[in-house]
């Protein structure tokens, strides 16, 4: 999963910092070091890969340079957004294998595939506001493909009735800065927002991908009711969901709510989570976590757990499962629309085929025999595709209504 969370001020991701983003292991009682990622960690000068010190962070959040302090832009408001928050989840039986079957190799795993989404997907997509000549007061944007981010590997869910669950998840904290020739800007992210789906479809491939072909596991696309509603996922191969579902207290917890409140709408949902948290637990080792864990499990899920890296993974090819899945996703877009974005597609067809990556999809999107046409959106490139056989439905309707 892959959320999007903009922040309000400078006061209050300032907090944020110090109360959410540095404090993510609960049951360790520690700070967690964060991490300046991004081309603008080597162009700033603070070091690809180095930590992230409170001082930098602040400096960023007020538009100045992290070393220095100097100010990076010449409009500088106090009312600046000072960045964006991009959380990626992993399905929770990826973090019920990593607390009960001890296997780190799953926090490796989602490092890399979260670094080589904001890489090749999300970086791409940063722009910049143009503020000169006929688009000084309009909302014309260029692209820059530059961004720096601090991310924090968070393990567990906040607590509830006083005990977490394993939830492994990785704030990406991306500033509200980018750079070109030489030049510093606020950022535009627009594009980012905007492409927010089928960034998550991308990230969950790889990461399934990772899974399978790495390290061994067994997955598999997912439907299951929650609050009435029909939710669409993945998980790992070989637990049940009603094993999940005793480890997703904080989403049962954060639904109720919801539910007594008469809240359906996924957005609003989401601002509950500040709500409903109860205050971090310091007081519990991972040992102790793990035995409260261990003793929620029958000796049959024990069994299912021991055995999850002795299942088969799906063998699937990748050519033939892109193809299948972009024309499942054609078909999805174009039942009721004439036009779709070609990112929508990609990641409907990524959901669709699960462990297809997003390279061999986009391979395969360029084999298709599409309409394709590609408009500039102030200043920001947007690729549109439609099928002929709706093109000609499109033009018989236009004739039977002239005539």
């Amino acid at each position: 999963m892959l959320i999007a969370t903009q922040s309000r001020n400078i006061a209050s991701t300032s907090r944020y910092f110090d109360e959410v983003l540095t404090q993510g292991d609960y049951y360790l009682g520690q700070e967690i070091n964060g991490r300046w990622q991004g081309k603008g960690a080597a162009l700033l000068g603070v070091g690809h890969g180095s930590d992230v010190t409170k001082d930098q962070f602040v400096a960023l959040l007020q538009g100045k340079h992290p070393i220095t302090g100097e100010p990076l832009t010449q409009r500088n408001r106090k009312d600046r957004r000072p960045g964006m928050d991009l959380t990626f989840s992993v399905p929770k039986s990826v973090s019920l294998a990593w607390a009960i079957n001890e296997d780190e190799r799953l926090i490796d795993a989602l490092r890399e595939t979260v670094a080589e989404t904001m890489a090749k997907d999300v970086e791409p997509l940063m722009h910049r506001r143009v503020r000169s000549g006929k688009h000084s007061s309009s909302e014309q944007k260029a692209a820059t493909g530059k961004l720096i981010y601090a991310d924090f590997l968070h393990k567990t869910s906040r607590p509830v009735d006083g005990v977490t669950d394993p939830h492994l998840h990785v704030h990406a904290f991306v500033i509200n800065w980018t750079e070109e020739n030489g030049m510093h800007y606020a950022g535009q992210m627009e594009e980012i927002v905007r492409q927010r789906a089928s960034l998550q479809a991308k990230f969950e491939s790889r990461l399934a991908r990772r899974l399978r072909d790495e390290l061994g596991y067994g997955v598999r696309n997912t439907r299951f009711v929650q609050s009435g509603r029909v939710k669409a996922g993945w998980e790992i191969d070989g637990l049940k969901r009603e094993t999940i579902d005793k480890f997703s207290r904080r989403t049962a917890q954060v639904e109720k709510h919801a539910s007594e409140k008469g809240i359906r709408d996924a957005a609003k949902k989401a601002t509950l989570g500040a709500k409903t948290r109860e205050k971090k637990d310091k007081g519990a080792s991972v040992d102790r976590l793990r035995d409260e864990w261990q003793s929620r499990l029958t000796a049959e899920e024990r069994a299912a757990f021991a055995n999850l890296l002795n299942r088969s993974a799906s063998d699937q090819n990748g050519e033939d499962a892109a193809s299948h899945s972009l024309q499942y996703a054609l078909d999805h877009h174009l039942y009721r629309q004439s036009t779709t974005e070609r990112h929508q597609i990609i990641g409907t067809a990524l959901e669709h085929a699960l462990t297809v990556s997003p390279e061999e999809m986009e391979r395969a999107m360029d084999r298709m025999d599409v309409l394709r046409k590609t408009i500039d959106h102030e200043g920001a490139d947007r690729h549109f595709i439609t099928t002929q056989e709706v093109l000609n439905a499109e033009r018989q309707m236009i004739t039977y209504a002239r005539d």
